[in-house]
């Protein structure tokens, strides 16, 4: 995955998504299990949660958390909150 993929895909899932659902990405649910429960949690439509879970999963398939972490840390038009998240991940 390039770096414009990688954005791509980031942009898919949503940037405050991505950090917010970290462990529902790395978690070992089937992506249509996951799908379903993040449809539960947040209400958005199954397409959407289907979409989100597949480019998260391929940007942490490719290696790429660090990197996109790292993007979302670094982002303006994200809010704080997101950005503290993020930075806390990377932490480790």
């Amino acid at each position: 995955m390039t770096e414009d993929q990688m954005m791509r895909a980031l942009q898919s899932v949503g940037m405050t998504a991505f950090v917010a659902h970290m462990a529902l990405w790395e978690g070992r649910q089937d992506a249509a299990t996951a799908a379903e429960a993040l449809h539960l949690t947040t209400g958005w439509q199954p397409t959407a949660c289907r979409t989100r879970v597949n480019s998260a999963r391929a940007i942490l398939k490719a290696g790429l958390r660090r990197a996109a972490l790292e993007r979302v840390a670094g982002a303006v038009r994200v809010d704080d909150a997101t950005r503290d998240q993020a930075r806390r991940l990377l932490r480790g």
